[in-house]
């Protein structure tokens, strides 16, 4: 079992968060054992931080490799072993060039059990990436690409009568024509991969990708091309759906009501910080009361005159939900911490922390670590734990 969970004897599970168009967020790590050197790879490094998109194959290649299936986990694996120029790579264990992680992936490819024509055709994709990492490459496969598809479109024009461009297939039938102006075709993919040590495989498997699936895959991209425009077209004529109707029209509707999601929220949260971090923290509390709807307290809000005091206890007691943003000066208050035990003992405690820090006992639960947030999966889980937490208190008191 080269894919495992948090033990060796436990069973990788895959469990992804949605975040904008056609990436997801892992909510769990998985590790990956890479049999040939031993060495064991943890994804992501942290959650929150990675996000992938499976394999990226373009929209008109899907058809004949799709970005998921049982390649899914391969591919997540390879996006975490690379990484852009300069940037961190998205997991733990030993660090690794471009060309072993494109082993790797066609390893774990193999033990997934990918059948081998999917198999070849998603390693040629990895592997066309790597080459296209040093400029020299990317030129010499641009012109290499431009050649291939003229000579395509000349044996195509030429194939049909409607143009007579290269001599060696002149006027004559169809049946001799086409075996003269494929052979010409593979000669030039040949000669390429002649031409590009270290990479001959990669340049034949492409040259041979172009010459025998160019055709049915301009067909689909026009076909593709097509359903877009009219999916936009005929999506500006229609009407707004539902879930778009203002919050008071959709709450008279129980079944809109039930989609408006974040709208419907009620209850109110409490707000608990060490008052050196509240530039930091009065976003946070803007983001709770727009994405929420709930009624959001924190001190800032006492006014002068205030028995301050009686008020946060008040306030605090009175809460459904009490975040609390951890930070240096947040762990050393007294205040915070009495806040936090309270919130823990009536079960409304919702951890959160712009900074690394160190805590104990039951107070050292699972937090969302916004200081380190990339793609904001970690805000939004943030604000799913406070409407899970509101919403079970609401139930609470209805029953």
């Amino acid at each position: 079992m080269p894919f495992f969970g948090s033990n060796i004897h436990t069973k990788a599970s895959f469990v992804l968060e949605w975040i904008a168009d056609e990436r997801f967020a892992l909510r769990e790590q998985f590790r990956y054992r890479y049999e040939k050197t031993g060495d064991i790879f943890i994804v992501p490094r942290e959650l929150g931080r990675f996000s992938t998109d499976f394999a990226s194959v373009p929209s008109f290649a899907t058809w004949l490799v799709p970005r998921v299936g049982n390649h899914a986990p391969a591919a997540v694996l390879h996006d975490a072993l690379v990484a852009p120029q300069g940037a961190p790579t998205d997991h733990i264990g030993r660090e690794v060039t471009r060309d072993e992680a494109d082993e790797i992936f066609h390893t774990a490819m193999v033990e997934l059990g990918v059948p081998f024509i999917r198999r070849w055709l998603l390693h040629l994709g990895v592997r066309a990436g790597t080459a296209m990492t040093l400029a020299r490459r990317r030129v010499f496969v641009m012109v290499t690409s431009v050649v291939l598809l003229v000579l395509l479109t000349l044996t195509l024009l030429d194939l049909f009568d409607r143009a007579e461009f290269l001599p060696w297939m002149g006027d004559r039938p169809f049946l001799v024509e086409l075996p003269l102006g494929l052979a010409a075709l593979l000669a030039w993919v040949g000669l390429a991969a002649l031409a590009a040590p270290g990479h001959r495989r990669v340049v034949l498997g492409a040259g041979l990708f172009l010459v025998f699936l160019a055709l049915p895959l301009v067909a689909i991209q026009l076909t593709t091309s097509v359903y877009y425009l009219a999916e936009r077209f005929f999506g500006l004529l229609a009407p707004p759906p539902a879930d778009d109707r203002p919050a008071e029209v959709a709450r008279d509707d129980p079944v809109a009501a039930s989609m408006i999601g974040p709208l419907s929220t009620t209850g109110s949260v409490f707000v608990s910080y060490a008052s050196e971090d509240l530039d930091r923290v009065e976003p946070l509390v803007d983001t709770i009361e727009k994405e929420t709807a709930a009624q959001v307290w924190w001190d800032f809000d006492l006014e002068p005159g205030d028995d301050w005091n009686a008020e946060i206890l008040a306030k605090l007691n009175a809460a459904d939900c009490v975040v609390v943003v951890w930070s240096e000066a947040a762990v050393a208050s007294d205040w915070v911490r009495f806040e936090a035990n309270e919130a823990l003992r009536r079960n409304a405690y919702v951890p959160a922390a712009i900074e690394p820090v160190t805590l104990e006992g039951d107070l050292d639960r699972q937090r969302a670590k916004l200081y380190d947030d990339r793609n904001n999966v970690r805000l939004r889980q943030l604000l799913d734990k406070i409407r899970e937490t509101l919403a079970r208190r609401d139930t609470a008191t209805v029953d």
